[in-house]
Order: C-alpha cells, then structure tokens, then sequence
C-alpha cells in the first residue's frame, strides 16, 4: 500500500516506486490517504465507499484517521457485508448509537486512543480501608488554655513557704533598722563627734551580732549555756544556709540548658535569618509535606537547530521525494533514499520533542516529599539531582525503545520498499519471485543491519560518481543509515546548493544551510546517532524557585535551639523555691543538734569515771525526759497550768502521728502508682535502637530527621541471566556459520536453515535487551525513594523492600512486554512484509508488477493471524520432504513470533545439535556445546 514493487523490463530484479493517494506521495508522508473503496476487479469501478474509513501508505495510519461512523448504521453494515462473498455467515449488529459516551459518531480512532478508548473513569475511595491499615496506635492533639487550678495552687504552695520565711526574715530586722535611722537623725543636731559616733555604731553593730539569737526559748532564757546554745544555733544555722544558697546559686548560674524557641508562622525572610543563625538545630516542619514539582521547578531545554531548520520541513521532503524518477537512479543515489532520510529525521525531532514534553508533564506531576523545610543549599542539590535523574531515565527509556524497534525490525527480516536490505529477483519459470540479502561490501544485511556505504549522486547510464555527499550514509535500513551519518554538508550551502542542483524537479525550495556559528554542544561531523544519544537537545537548565516552594510547604512554626545558661530570673525562682524548706528543716535539726553536741560534750567531761551502765540509763532517762517534754506549740506567753501544757504535747504528738502517716502514705501512693513516662534518647546509634526495640517495641517511635531515602541505599538487587545469553548460541560466529549456508544454498521458505539466522540473531537481541532494561530500570528504581516519617523496624522495613523490589521487577517485566507487544501488533496490523517470504510470497503478474499473497501454515492465515506458525524443520528443497524436526522450534508468520513460542529443548542436547549442525555444511566451522542441563534454574 506504499510503494509499487515490479520488475522492470530487460531485468530480473525488481524495483520501487511509491504510491500515491490523491496528490500525496507516501515517499513524503506516511499519512496519504482517501476513503476506502470497494472496487470490481479487474476494471477497477468504484461499487461501494465505505464512509468514514480509510486506505493509505500503512494500516495502522489509515486506521487513526477512520471513524466508525459506518459501523454505527445497519444499513451501511449489510451493504458492506455485501461485498465480502465467503462460506462464514456472520450477522453484525450495528453499534448502539443511543447509548451514551463522550466521544462522537465522527470521532476518529485516533480520538479515541487520546483517551485510551476508555469512556468514563470511576473512582472510590475507601477511607475505612485506608484508616484500617494504617492502624495509628496515637494521636495527639495540642490546644492553648489557660493555667489550670491544681497548676496554680501547687504553685503557689511551692513558692509561698519561702517567701514567708525570706520575709519573715527580712521585714522586722529592715522596719527596725529604718526606724533606728530615722531617730538617729532626728537627734543629728547632737554635740557628739563624728568618729564617737561611728565607733558607737560599730560597737552596736559587734553587739548585735554577738547576741543575735534566731532561737529565743519561750520564756526567754536567762541561762547563759542556753543563750550560748541558742546563739551558736544560729550562727550553724546561718553559715549552712548561706554555704547551701551559694553551692545552688553557683550551679544553676554556671549550669548551661538547651532552649527551644518556636517562631510561629515565619516569612521566608525570618527564615532565612534563622538559618543563617542556627542551620545545625532549625527545623521547620512543613504543613504540607508533598509539593508538586510544577510549583517550584522549571525546565528549559532546546533542541538541534537541524528540528528547526528547513531539512525536516515538509516542503523539503516533498521536494527531495520528487527530485527523480525512480527508472533513472541507483538504488545507491542519494535521490533514492534522501526523502526518507530526512522524514526519519523529521519523525525523530517530533518524537524527541514529544518524549520529552511527555515526560515533563509526568515529572510536574510528581511531588517533592520531605517532612521538614529543605535549607535552600540542600534544595539545590536535590533539584539538580532530581533533573539529571529525570533526564538520565528519559533519554534510557527512548533509547531503550529506538533499540527494541530497531532489533525487532532486523530480528523479523522485515524488507524495505526502497529495495536496501533484500533483493528481488524472478524464476521465469512459475513467475515466483526469490529474496536474497543485499551486500555492502563485505557486511550483509542478514548477519547486521548496520551495513552501510557513503551515498552519493550517480549517473544511471554509466554509474559513474557526479557527487559524493559528505557525512551521509545508505545502507540495509533508513534508520541505521541515519544514525550513522551527520549533517556536514548541510552546515555548507556551498555543499547544499551543489547537491539539490542535481535535483529534477518542478518544485523549487531555497534550502538554508545550518549555521556552524551558533554554539552548540556537538560538532558538525557529530553523527545522528550522537544526536539521539542526548534526544537532540542544545540546552537542559533546570531552575529550582525556593520562594515557590517555601510557599508550598507553608512551616507553621519554626524550632531553634541553642545552649545558655539559667538567668536569673530562674535561678531566683529557684532559690525562692528551696529556702522554704531549706530554713524549715535547718530551723528542726540545727537547734537540737547543737544542744545535743554541747550536752554530749559535758556530759563526757564529768562523768568520764561513770561505769557505761549507768550513763546509758542517764541517756535513757534524758530521751524520756526530752520526749516528754518536747512541744511544736508552745503559747505566748508560756502557759503556767498543767491543762494547757498537755494539750500543747498531745497537739505535738497528734502532729507528728498524722505528718508521718501522710508522708508514709504519700510514699507508697507514689511508690505504687505507675506513670507513662517519655524517654528521650538523642542521636541513637543503631546499637541503642535495636535493643530499645527489643525492649519497648509497641510504644518506641523514631522521628527521621529525613523523611525519604533512596533505595539505593537500602537495596543492592543482584540478577542473573539464562545461560543461553552467554553462550555459543548468540555469539556473532555462531550467526555467521547459520548465515553463510543460507546465503549460498536454496532453500524452502520454512525450512530451518532459512530462517536460523534471524531467529539467533533475535535471540540474542532479546538477551541484550533484558540487560539494558533492567539495568536502565534498576538506575531509576535506586533513585526512586523510600518514605517514613519514622524509623521502620527490620522486619517491616525487609517486607516493604521486598515488596518494592517486586513491585520493580513486575513492573519492568509488564513494561517490556507491553512495549514489544505493541511493536508485534503494529508489525502484522501494518501487514509488514519479511524478507524471508514467510508471512506473504510474491508472485510476477503479466503486467510485471509484483503481487503479494498471503502464507498460511496448516488452516491458519498469516493475514488475520500473527502466531500462525508449525515446528520448524530441515527440509529437502525439491520435494520438501522432512529430513530432520527440530524439536521445539518453530517456523511462522513473523521471526520474532515463531522465537516467542519455540524453546530450547535441542539445544540442551548435544546429540541434537549435533545432528542440526550436520546439515549445516561450508567451509566455516563451529563446535557448537549444548547447554548444561545440570545447572540450577
């Protein structure tokens, strides 16, 4: 449906010329097309239009522009089915025209496909689902209130005993002192000398400290040894109270805390302030923890000024396509290939210009996750990171289907219209047509598709060279042939204008050279295939917006710590705190103490000569005596009546008794209570964590500092291949010994010998290609991430790596195949011819044209079918006779079909590729060695 295939007269072999549909020619464009006739045969009327279908260069191109608007009308239906005379019955119903649907009657496939066919999406979700597995074993939640009555009151009781003893102490000494001096000078006008009165001051001041007494006894005491008691109590008293301020003053002063600060609501100016601070310790958590990359990333890129210039023009391909007539060159003329030189430069500019807008589109889409607010230096990293990594998967990915089309389109012998790759030839003698692959020099296009020599400009009758164009190469396939040449010629107009003056044609076209001025990362001799390695682009920057993302992420506070010491509101704070209790318990102990110590003294001076039994039952009897008499609550003045004084001890006594039963029971109440207690361990080794888990595995969360982590620093995946991939059978010597039987020997269209050579060198391209793509994919899932915001226990963490990992292989594997599949489908559906006649044969008509008729192997057709095949054998040419059946290969429509459902069976068996190899005979040798059945797989 593209080109015309015929034999020209006076020759065996056959030539090309390209259909045209209307006035567009398939050399220039693969989309020529009209609406698709049935015609009477063989005067060519028009019987029936089928409305709104099409025929044109390719199936597949012609279908994307069809509608189904026929097939929506019974009527049109019966008179299509009309036409189609054969022994099936088949009654089709008419599509549903009522029901609803988005699309239209006169919606193109193509419309159609933009949306996968699909009419409606339907989505729900299942939150009780989601709340199920996710399981959260807490939640808090924070709110502001005021101080609570219990807080205020404990608080107040804490404070209040020391400020009443600090008072109590400080008020009557101060009132004393102000009122002193104020009567000292009303009496200023006195006659007494200055230094009198200064030394009367001193003496005063040496007086009062020499009696102060902060333990008067009630009555007072006129006993000089109790005045004594009481006097030293208090000096005890004082010095160990001051020593015990200073020690706690001098640790809460000299001690250092960690403060936290939180900044509610920061501007990104505030921000940046406080990093510059504290970058070690500020973190500011993000409210929204997922940020696309569309809000804060941009990414500019150009391409090749050749996707810009005139060359990929469809003006230009037209005016190349009609630069000859097609009686008149060489197959080895520039004229004869350049048309499709050039529209597969145009499609690979499109196709790159598409990747990558595609591939951006789902990069936008995809979200930056971190917990916390990213520093703007760690921001630059991660986008530049992230942009070579997008960039990196994308070229991997193009290439790596630029690859699986290319090696399919080798592997399935597909032949070329323009006559590169395979040569037709007719037997006159049942006007049968014979293919054999087209040398280049010493490379043939059944062993390599990259063969290829320069192209020039020849004169037809005498094949003499008129002009060589520089850096431009033909050879078995367009496509190789272009990745292998460059554009030197057309950065000359010079070069340019010498090579479109050989052009006859009616059209004229003013090409403008590239200009070698403008800078650019390649060089002029920089082969299209250097080109594709980068997606033929000039320019890759990528600007990451800090302001945009601050914005997306919206911290609702910001947190700083930093060391100082306690000021001194604090340390006052405390003190007030302790000195209450401190001056209680000193003002019980240091007092009885001291009398105790004084007594203790005497008693040992006179009574040194006492036997021990006697000054134990004095001790004895004194305890007694003290115990008797002790009283908390004496009156003032001191009560004279023997009523009085013994409600005083039992109050004593009933305030002993209750204090110790309330601090005992206080004892034991938080003795026995059991508390939920926060432990914080700061920057855990991994030591500390696995034993805390060990130990408090149900309660024991971890914050990550960092959210997400690669996998590549959690995961190493190792693979391995089928043993087939690194043995003999897909080495290039192995191809070579298949091929050059068949290049020297006829043989029958489905005969093992025929066909080897493609379905090894299909083998091996399926073995190289399972190697870059799980490499390439394997890049991109180590630099994909894994997220928590807590750490993840071993167990969890090696079953939800495990799972990824599967996930990854499941992926790649559906991938691959999805790709190929597609590939195979868009082969048969565009009814692809191979050269090795095996899904359509050829035929020489009267006319000389050459007509194709479709192969089918037992009751399957090649044209409704792709996996139509039978197993595959060596067979005698003349009777077609089996000699010998390869057991498990097959023979079929397409190589890459028959490969897919045959299996290694001989293989493993040396005897049988013994046997296989014997019917193989030439003058290279191979010792081929089966593969090891032994081996684990």
């Amino acid at each position: 449906t593209d080109y015309l295939l015929y034999i020209p007269s006076a020759s065996v072999y056959a030539s090309s010329s390209p259909w045209s549909y209307n006035s567009c020619n398939c050399a220039s464009t693969s989309t020529c097309g009209y609406e698709a006739p049935i015609r009477r045969y063989p005067n060519q009327t028009v019987t029936f239009i089928v409305p709104g279908f099409y025929i044109g260069c390719y199936v597949i191109e012609s279908l994307l522009k069809s509608n189904l608007k026929c097939f929506y009308n019974q009527k049109c239906i019966t008179s299509l089915q009309f036409h189609f005379s054969g022994t099936i019955p088949f009654n089709a119903t008419s599509l549903n025209s009522t029901s609803t649907t988005r699309y239209f009657q006169n919606s193109t496939i193509q419309d159609l496909l933009n949306y996968l066919m699909v009419e409606e999406w339907d989505t729900t979700e299942n939150y009780t689902s989601y709340y199920a597995d996710c399981r959260p074993s807490q939640c808090v939640y924070t709110y502001t209130a005021r101080n609570d009555i219990t807080y205020i009151v404990t608080t107040l009781i804490g404070l209040l005993g020391g400020l009443m003893t600090i008072l109590r102490l400080l008020v009557p000494p101060t009132i004393k002192f102000i009122r002193k001096k104020c009567s000292f000078r009303r009496r200023s006008e006195s006659d007494e000398p200055e230094q009198r009165s200064v030394g009367s001051l001193f003496t005063k001041l040496k007086l009062y400290i020499a009696t102060f007494n902060m333990f008067p006894s009630i009555p007072p005491s006129t006993s000089n040894y109790v005045l004594q008691n009481q006097r030293i109590s208090t000096r005890v008293f004082i010095i160990l109270l001051a020593t015990i301020l200073v020690i706690l003053s001098i640790y809460n002063s000299v001690g250092t805390i960690t403060k936290a600060i939180t900044v509610k609501t920061p501007t990104l100016e505030q921000y940046l302030h406080l990093y510059a601070a504290y970058p070690q310790t500020l973190t500011c958590p993000c409210t929204e923890i997922s940020v696309e990359y569309a809000k804060f990333i941009e990414v500019y890129y150009s391409f090749h000024q050749v996707c810009t210039s005139d060359f990929i023009g469809k003006e230009w391909i037209r005016y190349v396509a009609s630069s000859f007539t097609y009686t008149t060159v060489w197959r080895s003329d520039f004229r004869w290939t350049g048309a499709s030189l050039f529209r597969a430069l145009r499609t690979n500019c499109q196709l790159m210009n598409t990747t990558v807008s595609d591939n951006l589109e789902r990069f936008y889409s995809e979200e930056y996750v971190n917990a916390f607010l990213s520093p703007p230096e760690l921001f630059s990293s991660q986008i530049y990171a992230l942009s070579e990594q997008f960039k990196t998967a994308t070229i991997s990915s193009r290439l790596l289907a630029i690859s699986m089309m290319r090696d399919t389109t080798q592997a399935n012998a597909l032949y070329t219209t323009q006559l590169t790759n395979f040569n037709l030839q007719g037997e006159n003698a049942n006007n049968m047509i014979v293919s054999e692959s087209v040398v280049y020099d010493d490379c043939r296009c059944d062993i390599s598709s990259k063969c290829v020599l320069p192209s020039g400009i020849y004169d037809y009758r005498t094949y003499a060279t008129q002009f060589m164009v520089p850096g431009v190469y033909y050879g078995c396939y367009v496509i190789e042939s272009l990745l292998q040449s460059n554009l030197q010629c057309f950065y000359n107009q010079t070069c340019t204008n010498i090579l479109t003056s050989y052009f006859s044609t009616n059209l004229r076209f003013n090409a403008t050279a590239l200009n070698s001025l403008l800078p650019s990362r390649y060089s002029v001799e920089s082969t299209i295939q250097d080109l594709v390695n980068d997606l033929m682009m000039e320019e890759w920057r990528t600007v990451g917006n800090y302001t945009s993302y601050y914005a997306g992420c919206r911290p609702a506070q910001c947190v700083y710590t930093y060391t100082a010491r306690n000021d001194i509101i604090y340390i006052v704070t405390v003190l007030i705190g302790l000195v209450g209790g401190l001056m209680t318990v000193l003002q019980l102990l240091v007092p009885r103490l001291v009398t105790f110590v004084r007594k203790a003294c005497t008693f040992r001076r006179f009574n040194r000569d006492a036997s021990g039994q006697y000054q134990s039952s004095v001790t004895v009897t004194k305890v007694k005596q003290y115990a008797s008499a002790f009283n908390l609550f004496p009156s003032i003045p001191p009560a004279d009546n023997a009523y009085d004084l013994q409600n005083q001890k039992i109050s004593t006594r009933v305030y002993i008794i209750l204090l110790a039963i309330i601090l005992v029971f206080l004892l034991m109440y938080n003795s026995l209570r059991t508390l939920t207690e926060t432990v914080t361990v700061k920057t855990p080794t991994l030591e500390q964590y696995s034993r805390l888990y060990s130990e408090y595995s149900e309660t024991m969360t971890c914050p990550c500092t960092k959210i997400s982590v690669k996998y590549e620093k959690l995961v190493e995946v190792h693979y391995s291949f089928h043993q087939v991939c690194r043995s003999h059978f897909v080495s290039e010597k192995w191809i070579d010994f298949l091929a050059l039987y068949a290049s020297t020997t006829k043989l029958n269209y489905d005969d093992f010998r025929w066909t080897a050579k493609y379905t090894f060198q299909a083998l091996r391209a399926f073995c190289q290609l399972m190697n870059t793509t799980i490499s390439d994919n394997l890049k991109r899932f180590y630099s994909e991430e894994y997220v928590s915001a807590f750490v993840t226990p071993p167990e969890l963490l090696q079953s939800q790596v495990q799972g990824s990992v599967e996930q990854f292989k499941t992926a790649t594997i559906n991938s691959l195949l999805l790709s190929l599949s597609m590939i195979r489908e868009t082969t048969h559906g565009n009814s692809l011819f191979s050269g090795l006649q095996i899904n359509y044969y050829l035929y020489q008509t009267p006319d000389r044209e050459l007509s194709p008729i479709v192969r089918n192997y037992g009751n399957c057709s090649c044209a409704s079918s792709l996996t139509c095949g039978y197993q595959s054998a060596v067979r005698d040419y003349g009777s077609h006779r089996v000699k010998f059946s390869v057991p498990g290969f097959y023979v079929g429509c397409y190589v890459i079909e028959s490969l897919l459902r045959s299996n290694l069976q001989c293989f493993y068996n040396q005897s049988c590729v013994s046997t296989l190899q014997s019917y193989f005979t030439g003058v290279l040798q191979f010792n081929a060695t089966a593969l090891d059945s032994s081996l684990t797989s």
